[in-house]
């Protein structure tokens, strides 16, 4: 019996389904606040060098957001392919699904470092940096480029691993590499040990080191201990097929990763209107909602593997169960928010900025908003369950209708009307709008199935 069918791979087919996405989505937690707090800690050190070079590491954030977007598309569509072909019990598939969703990545990742080193300065004077600025990020920029592979290529392998079920192992991999990152981080920047001062090159050797790590610990994983790797040559019609198979989900998947900060920038720009402490005000309401989102965000991880094993194990019934257990789930957090932020705003915002006006934003933001956080998270989830039943497009179409379609006419409509409270109120009417249609779309997709399912089982 294969590796991974033995001991390795969970049963998400069986067993209480509440305490499956609950254990899962716990690690996944830890995981995301890691990656969180590294993000915060490299600021730091970079910040500690100097405006300039803060501000150097900023041009690179829309780039990296772009690479970042389509790995993580990819890796949607690999959890969906591994996780239905671990469902159905077909161990072939998942070795085949696996290499070829690495491989791919690999192919993608080289083309995507080569054009990136090759056209460095029309696109970051493009957005903006000139002079010692675009130095300083062709610097940085040169680096990641070139360690591309070692920093995408892990995230596609614990995409794989958690499809078996197993979300410690990657959240582990994660913070072991975050560790290390911050270690190197002041050593490399500052040039500490004897080691010559780096700065902006520095950090990005850190992060190259710290991933290399992680691809390592994440390709001996798969193939020793999962046996989810092989070294078969396929045929080319294979290849091609299963490439098409990835590519359908993963490039819907990755597209709609970039809708949302295209939003995002329209709101900060209707914002600014309203004076610098407005976008002061909204930068913080931003780093404090993602710390308050990541359970959310976590269990919307987690279910990739549970709905795409009982997907494909045909255990539609289990699917349905799964995505009303996490709307109850994510509605309670979602209240959960919305009472402890009422106290909570404004000495939390205090922690980040001390302007009276700045800290009473945040607390409009957060009562006018976190209560529609629930319907957020239904959003979350149906996106997310959709795509693992290969709808990706019902799932990039929410995306479109929510962020682009919804968001951006309303909050101009409210900042025209009523300002700031126009603005935020913009977002909860677009959070319940879009939240209630993708749940109500995913459950009629689902349901349908097990209907049809239930007329060929009698039929037979």
């Amino acid at each position: 019996m294969p590796k991974l069918m033995k001991s390795a791979s969970k049963d998400l087919t069986k067993g209480p389904l509440g305490k499956q996405i609950i254990m899962m989505t716990i690690p996944m937690i830890f995981g995301s606040l890691g990656t969180m707090i590294f993000n915060l800690v490299d600021t730091f050190f970079i910040g500690q060098l100097g405006t300039k070079q803060l501000a150097a590491i900023s041009f690179t954030f829309p780039v990296v957001m772009i690479v970042m977007s389509i790995s993580i598309g990819l890796g949607t569509g690999a959890t969906s392919l591994i996780s239905n072909a671990i469902g159905e019990k077909r161990h072939d598939k998942v070795k085949n699904y696996t290499s070829q969703s690495l491989l791919l990545s690999f192919l993608i990742v080289i083309i995507l470092a080569l054009a990136g080193i090759l056209t460095i300065d029309p696109v970051f004077k493009l957005i903006g940096a000139k002079g010692e600025l675009l130095k300083m990020t062709k610097d940085y920029m040169t680096i990641w480029y070139i360690g591309a592979p070692v920093v995408i290529i892990p995230m596609i392998g614990n995409s794989a691993i958690r499809s078996t079920g197993d979300t410690k192992l990657p959240s582990l991999i994660m913070l072991v590499s975050i560790v290390i990152n911050i270690i190197l981080d002041p050593i490399l920047i500052f040039g500490m040990f004897g080691l010559p001062r780096l700065e902006l090159k520095g950090a990005a050797i850190a992060t190259v080191i710290a991933r290399s790590f992680t691809l390592v610990f994440a390709l001996w994983l798969l193939y020793k201990k999962l046996d989810m790797i092989t070294f078969k040559l396929p045929s080319l019609a294979e290849v091609w097929q299963n490439w098409k198979s990835l590519l359908r989900i993963g490039l819907p998947a990755s597209a709609t990763n970039l809708v949302f900060p295209i939003s995002m920038g329209v709101i900060t720009a209707l914002i600014a209107l309203q004076g610098a402490e407005a976008v002061a005000a909204y930068g913080v309401a931003a780093r404090l909602q993602g710390f308050l989102l990541v359970v959310v965000m976590s269990l919307g991880i987690s279910l990739g593997p549970v709905t795409g094993q009982n997907w494909g194990a045909k255990r539609y019934d289990r699917t349905i169960m799964a995505a009303k257990f996490s709307l109850r789930f994510v509605v309670a957090w979602g209240l959960f928010v919305w009472l402890i932020m009422l106290f909570l705003a404004k000495p939390l915002a205090a922690l980040f900025n001390n302007n009276p006006k700045v800290i009473s934003i945040v607390a409009l933001y957060f009562t006018t908003v976190a209560w529609s956080f629930g319907f957020r998270g239904a959003l979350r989830i149906s996106t997310t369950m959709l795509n693992i039943i290969n709808k990706p497009f019902d799932s990039a179409l929410l995306n479109v209708f929510q962020s682009i379609i919804l968001l951006i006419p309303l909050a101009f409509l409210g900042n025209h009307f009523f300002g700031l409270v126009g603005i935020f109120s913009a977002l909860v009417l677009s959070n319940i709008i879009a939240g209630s249609a993708g749940y109500a779309r995913l459950m009629h997709i689902m349901k349908k199935k097990l209907e049809e399912s239930k007329i060929s089982t009698a039929e037979v």
